[in-house]
């Protein structure tokens, strides 16, 4: 094709490819089309695939649009019975200088959609992002990423990656989504979502609604933050109330024991928030006091002190609540083939412990948890050689207990 040409609306497009100087208005389109010019006011059908050049006017697509610039008022990807089924592919740039949109499409593997940032026209000459609406579909398994746009309000998105200079409305709700931006707020997610690290912390949740049964990760839980029942959260989750308490009480930070655990009254599994912090060390170093390690060796000294501290980092749906500390130590000795079990009581002194939960002695008993408990758990020798495990958690009066399965481990030789 060359120059200009508008079919009657319609009518089956016949062009197979067009140039950088040919523009295309109105038609249908049914078959693979190559374009390096203007393409507008189009319909493509199931068996339609338009790729590259520019797009304007109106479209309705039902096939797919693969590798175009958006400079028109609207891409939709409903048919007329209001399903999704036009999908967009490679990278879409958004340039509409009229305040186009682009809603209710599927989003092919590793599709980019990034936005122009170009400023638009008349009224809306302020504005300075590219929109996206309706219900976007990702794939599972390579999610689109969208980058410098706005979604607008009340939308739907799912399986994509959330660049950090993107904008949201309100009333969105995200399903299965990596946030790779610092803050997000004032959403509603689902599913499996993911934050991202930024030097010592990770995306922070503000005002944000989790749904029931969704599974977080790599995030910050700041103010405002809702859950519904069966929010599962990774090791790598934490919550800003607990690192503001440590700051303000000024708590040291210990290594992170993974693999929290919590038991109700019966014995059976339930679902835990707590976070547990652990070390041990002996020593200075000469510039101070020597790091905390979760596992060190060293030689028995009946004159030097073990400092055993942790932290326990409240489940935030506990804080507040009455509740004992509890520290379980078992000791190996060279030569044996299991360990002694035995609990500190409050005095600090280690009792042996028969297995049974029902029998733990506190360590500490606490009238209300605060968000962050630092528990000094043994400052003094340990005259005695083998290996060490050191278990700390924490019990509420209902008789649920939380605790670390990893442990504070000491190895102690001659």
């Amino acid at each position: 094709m060359t120059g200009i040409c508008q079919a009657h609306a319609g009518k089956t497009i016949s062009y197979e490819e067009i140039g950088e100087e040919d523009s295309l208005s109105k038609g249908t389109l049914d078959h693979p089309l190559t374009s390096k010019g203007l393409v507008a006011n189009t319909t493509i059908t199931p068996k339609g695939h338009l790729k590259g050049g520019k797009v304007s006017g109106y479209t309705q697509n039902e096939g797919l649009i693969e590798d175009v610039e958006f400079v028109g008022i609207l891409i939709t990807g409903k048919n007329e019975d209001g399903e999704i089924k036009g999908t967009l592919g490679g990278k879409i740039t958004l340039a509409s200088q009229v305040g186009g949109v682009v809603e209710d499409v599927r989003l092919a593997p590793h599709t980019e959609i990034v936005g122009s940032g170009k400023p638009k026209l008349g009224f809306l000459h302020h504005i300075n992002r590219d929109f996206l609406g309706g219900t976007l579909i990702g794939s599972s398994e390579k999610p689109a990423i969208l980058d410098r746009v706005h979604i607008r309000d009340k939308s739907q998105v799912s399986n994509v990656i959330i660049q950090e200079n993107v904008t949201i409305g309100v009333d969105v709700t995200f399903t299965n989504v990596e946030f790779r931006t610092q803050v997000v707020r004032k959403v509603t997610v689902t599913g499996q979502i993911s934050g991202t690290r930024f030097q010592n912390t990770y995306t922070r949740l503000e005002n944000v609604t989790i749904r029931a049964n969704s599974q977080m990760s790599n995030v910050v839980i700041g103010k405002q933050v809702k859950f519904e029942e069966g929010v599962t959260l990774d090791d790598s989750v934490t919550f800003e109330v607990h690192t503001t308490y440590m700051e303000t009480h000024n708590i040291t930070v210990l290594p992170k024991l993974k693999g929290l655990a919590a038991l109700d009254k019966q014995g059976k599994r339930v679902s835990t928030w707590a976070r547990i912090e652990g070390g041990a060390r002996m020593g200075t170093d000469g510039s101070g006091k020597k790091r905390s390690s979760k596992k060190l060796t060293l030689k028995r000294n009946q004159h030097k002190n073990v400092d055993i501290h942790g932290n326990v980092l409240t489940d935030v749906r506990h804080i507040g609540k009455r509740a004992d500390i509890l520290v379980v130590a078992a000791h190996t000795a060279p030569g044996a083939t299991s360990p002694n079990f035995y609990m500190l009581d409050k005095p600090g002194t280690p009792k042996p412990w028969d297995g049974a939960l029902s029998s733990l002695v506190p360590f500490q008993s606490r009238t209300a948890l605060a968000p962050v408990v630092s528990v000094p758990i043994w400052n003094k020798p340990l005259d005695i050689v083998g290996e060490v495990q050191v278990y700390l958690g924490y019990r509420l009066n209902d008789g649920l207990i939380v605790y670390s399965q990893e442990v504070i481990e000491l190895t102690l030789t001659e």
